[in-house]
């Protein structure tokens, strides 16, 4: 029985014939590859389809005052994977001096969840012949001027 080398030429590798279907080699998948890698890095820079929608806001575990709630609808439709939460949690908490904590995060992909907190009055002063009341939080420093 003769050998298939036996039938080329010399110097003639056999190859298989090419089916039409398989038009990409190795070097094509890899270039389309990172083609996909790309494009999926940019869609997610610009956030398509990654924009805040939902905000969820709490206050001393009750929902959030008008006020607080307005400043963080500013935030709908901003891309999530851009929001800067630590600087947006020092700004909520030099608004009002009486949070002791704001605590921003995110939620599955269009979710901001924010969580504040306010001081515990330690001591309470008053003056006996005023009304207002001085609170005064566990680090001794006043934080709210209150009437009663």
């Amino acid at each position: 029985m003769p050998r298939l080398t036996d039938t080329l030429p010399q110097g003639k590798l056999f190859h298989a014939p090419r089916s039409p279907l398989l038009i990409f080699n190795s070097r094509h998948l890899l270039w389309l590859s990172l083609l996909v890698l790309v494009a999926v890095a940019v869609w997610f820079w610009l956030g398509i389809g990654i924009k805040v929608n939902k905000i969820l806001c709490t206050y001393n575990q009750r929902p959030c005052p008008p006020a607080i709630t307005e400043e963080l609808n500013a935030l709908m439709g901003k891309n999530i994977l851009t929001l800067k939460t630590k600087s947006l949690e020092k700004k909520l908490t030099s608004a009002d001096i009486s949070l002791d904590k704001a605590v921003i995060s995110i939620q599955l992909t269009d979710t901001l969840q924010v969580v504040l907190t306010t001081r515990q009055t330690t001591i309470t002063m008053a003056p006996a012949t005023a009304s207002a009341q001085l609170l005064i939080d566990d680090k001794l420093v006043a934080f709210q001027l209150q009437d009663p």
